[in-house]
Parts: C-alpha cells; sequence; structure tokens
C-alpha cells in the first residue's frame, strides 16, 4: 500500500496525550444481569471433593477438575462469566475451620479486576511468623465461604453474585477484544509517526468520544482509500493502552476449563486435639455455577 499524503507534518517529539473516557462506562445501569436475558445462561453442578493432611491444608490443598472438556463443553469456555455460585451441600471431617476459594478469575493477569461479590468476599485470619493477618484470597484464589467443624449439612446458599462486574453495553463493544485484536486491520508508518486504521476500528469510536481533549475530529477526517483514517501514533496507542487498562484488564472471564478449588486452614502446628500434620482429613462441596458468555454477535469491527 502506498503512503498517504501528509497534509500536516506529525511531530517527531510525542506528546502527552490526555487519559481518555471510554464509552459505555461501568458506572451506566446497564447491568450484568439486565442483560442475561439477551445471553444464554448455563448451569451446571460440580462435587469438589477434598482429602488432605493438616500440613497440605495449611498450605493451601488445590482441587482440579479431573474432566473439564465434559463439564463444560463448549468452544467458549475460556471467555466465561460467572454470574452466581451457590453453595448446595457440605461435609467436613476437620476438626477446623477450611475455607474455600476460586480462581474465579483465572484470565486475568492481576487478581485487582474491581469485581464486587454481591454478599462480601469471605476474610479468613491468617497466622504468620509476624502474626496474625486477615486475607480474602491468595495466589489467584477469592475466597467465597467457609466450612465449620465437622460441619455435615448446609441449605442451598448463594455465595458469589457480582453486583459491579460488567455492564451489557460493556460486553457488546469490548468483550470480544484483545490487545491483539485491536491491532487488526492497522497499518504501521511509525517512522512517520501515524497509522491508517480502518474507518470502523472500535479505537476510532473511543477517539471521536473524546475528540475535545484528543484533537481529532474522526468524522471530519479524510479517508484513504476510501476506508483508512491517518492517526497518530501516540494518540492511537495512548487509547489501545487505555482500553486495556480500564477495560480488557477488568473483564472478569474465566476459564472454566481451568477452575480449581482450594480448601485451606490454619498452620497445622495450631490445630487443636493434638493433631498430627500427616493426619488425612476428608471435606466435600457441592457448588452450582452459573454462566454465560460475551453475545455472540457483539464483536465490534476492528
Amino acid at each position: 500500500m502506498s503512503r498517504v499524503n501528509v497534509s500536516e507534518e506529525v511531530s517527531e517529539e510525542v506528546k502527552e496525550v490526555a487519559p481518555v473516557s471510554i464509552p459505555g462506562s461501568m458506572e451506566e445501569d446497564d447491568s450484568l444481569h439486565a442483560s442475561e436475558s439477551s445471553s444464554v445462561t448455563k448451569k451446571t453442578r460440580i462435587l469438589w471433593e477434598c482429602k488432605a493432611t493438616a500440613d497440605q491444608l495449611a498450605k493451601g490443598h488445590v482441587v482440579q477438575l479431573g474432566n473439564p472438556t465434559a463439564v463444560f463443553d463448549t468452544e467458549n469456555a475460556e471467555r466465561a462469566i460467572v454470574t452466581e455460585i451457590f453453595l448446595k451441600s457440605a461435609y467436613s471431617d476437620c476438626p477446623e475451620p477450611i475455607t474455600l476459594g476460586l480462581n474465579l478469575f483465572n484470565k486475568n493477569a492481576t487478581e485487582d479486576n474491581s469485581v464486587n461479590n454481591e454478599h462480601g468476599w469471605l476474610h479468613s485470619p491468617t497466622q504468620t511468623d509476624f502474626g496474625t493477618r486477615v486475607v480474602g484470597g491468595s495466589s489467584g484464589f477469592s475466597n467465597l465461604t467457609g466450612l465449620m467443624p465437622y460441619e455435615n449439612t448446609r441449605t442451598s446458599l448463594s455465595i458469589y453474585k457480582p453486583d459491579n462486574a460488567i455492564n451489557s453495553r460493556y460486553l457488546k463493544q469490548y468483550g470480544n477484544l484483545s490487545r491483539e485484536t485491536l491491532m487488526e486491520n492497522v497499518v504501521p508508518f511509525k517512522q512517520d509517526g501515524y497509522y491508517l486504521v480502518d474507518q470502523n476500528h472500535v479505537v476510532l469510536n473511543v477517539i471521536q468520544a473524546n475528540w475535545d481533549s484528543l484533537g481529532i475530529d474522526v468524522a471530519a477526517e479524510p479517508r484513504f482509500n476510501s476506508r483508512y483514517v491517518q492517526i497518530p501514533c501516540n494518540v492511537f496507542d495512548k487509547v489501545v493502552d487505555d482500553l486495556e487498562t480500564q477495560v480488557l484488564s477488568k473483564l472478569p472471564f474465566s476459564d472454566m476449563h481451568q477452575l480449581a478449588c482450594k480448601f485451606s486452614t490454619k498452620r497445622a502446628k495450631e490445630f487443636g486435639n493434638n493433631t498430627a500434620v500427616d493426619d488425612t482429613f476428608h471435606a466435600v462441596v457441592e457448588m452450582q455455577i452459573h454462566y454465560t458468555f460475551p453475545p455472540s454477535d457483539s464483536k465490534p469491527s476492528v
């Protein structure tokens, strides 16, 4: 492709671009649960069984799904959004409380995904060599509930329901995006300081929504080959970065094939009843998991 004639020379000095606001903000009232009627919600029940020593429980014993493809037989299982979890039944022969956690947001690189649990996250005390501290999870696992000593019954109880996970507009606009797909239909001329961007690219929608702060009116920009719009590199890169930090990294996606449950307790040496570190305990919980996906027709043009 030949280069477009540049009517105004792009400065070699990269100017600082102000933060942008992303259309369809999380503060809007278009909630995830309100959008479930337009998305297919699936349900499955999983029996998590743990047989572990006191020492293993103290370190956090992780139980993986043995055949996840049989449990979640869907091609989109790696981009699911868990909408609710019920604890249906529970059993434990352990003389100490056991904390249960799931790696719900295992698709995100960061554990801080700004998702609130309508029922609250469970914070359990943990003893360290530096004293007692209260934690809501660790190593990618979020604490959901606890088993009481010698518990053998439990009424069906909702233990997780996101109240601000994402709104349906975000899912429709950005649910199928990644940093890699954001670079599709983009022709770089970095040595000249600009990109040629397809006129239907989602980044152009964000730039248009912030035209006053970015100084670019996309609608008035000339088209090259009746398709591409010339955008300075620093502006395009900034919008992509903000999309990733403000939206993509906060989408509460779960890879259901990688779902795991962690059973954890206090340090083994603090168990009562003269418990030895190699004593084995048995705990079982049944969970009903509700999950959905971004609408299949939601993929925006990039």
